[in-house]
């Protein structure tokens, strides 16, 4: 994707997750609107052509940009076919809010520095729901509340060390199902998206069906992501043991991931950082 301004979401969410119904809010809570109104006033919005729909017209005081193939040209709407026509708009301003609907969410939360969300407390009822956010961004700064409600800013995620990434790995082990084997190992996994993704070892009697921490933590991530989900480094530590991943977890990294990404774990009391190349020079992999 080109180069994007600064964006921003701004979004408000039943507890349900519920953002929208039959194609509008299934609420009308008036000081969200206000929050609404007061944060973006003076900034570009991008929303979907769906969310104008929503809207009906233009709103004041802001440059209203939309994403949309069939859209037709309209006075006082920048309308865009393409997300990479947004970098060209030429567009001087310190941020561009997302205001939605979920397909943009969707689409742009993994490319957003930070996000607002009001927290609606009840649970409405719609068909629309906010896409799964919370890995990539750090936990949430309650920034304000009014009745049956919160104001929420949630900052993106910022890339981390080798080393910070296996102090989570280590966090992560502490979660260990291992009454067998009694190795607690941990792991976390840094998508393309930007997201982090944990996971641990669950073991079974039967060892064919113990499931390591890297498959489980990759697996999170495809859950999240769906098959688009690509993983750019991965770290493994196992408590008071050091082995990288296993064969298996090898070819499953592979297969989400391209040659030079990292995986990291301890050799010999050292932090090591290699490639699955080298740890996997002739992965199993689908040709073109």
């Amino acid at each position: 994707m080109t180069s994007l301004p600064p964006l921003i979401a701004i979004v408000a969410m039943a507890s349900n997750r519920v953002i929208g119904k039959d194609g509008t809010l299934p609420w009308r809570l008036p000081e969200d609107l206000k929050f609404f109104k007061k944060t973006t006033l003076g900034h570009p919005i991008l929303m979907g052509r769906r969310t104008f729909e929503s809207l009906g017209k233009p709103l004041p005081g802001r440059r209203n940009i939309v994403l949309s193939r069939t859209m037709p040209e309209r006075e006082g709407v920048d309308v865009i076919r393409s997300l990479d026509e947004l970098a060209g708009l030429a567009i001087e301003a310190e941020k561009v809010f997302v205001i939605g609907g979920a397909q943009l969410f969707e689409a742009l939360l993994p490319h957003c520095e930070g996000m607002y969300l009001t927290w609606v407390e009840h649970p409405y009822e719609g068909d629309t729901w906010l896409p799964p956010f919370e890995s990539l961004f750090a936990e949430s700064q309650v920034i304000g509340r009014s009745e049956g409600m919160e104001f929420r800013y949630y900052e993106r995620l910022k890339t981390k060390s080798d080393a910070e990434l296996m102090a989570l790995a280590s966090k992560a082990a502490e979660c260990a199902y291992a009454p067998y084997s009694k190795a607690q190992v941990g792991c976390v996994v840094v998508a393309k998206s930007g997201a982090l993704y944990t996971g641990c070892n669950v073991e079974n009697a039967s060892y064919g069906l113990t499931i390591c921490a890297e498959r489980n933590a990759i697996f999170a991530g495809v859950a999240a992501e769906g098959p688009s989900f690509r993983l750019d480094r991965i770290a493994v530590v196992a408590l008071g043991l050091e082995f990288p991943p296993c064969g298996a977890c090898r070819q499953v990294i592979a297969e989400f991931s391209d040659d030079d990404a990292s995986v990291v774990f301890l050799r010999e009391g050292r932090l090591t950082a290699t490639s699955i190349r080298e740890l996997l020079p002739s992965g199993f992999r689908l040709q073109a």
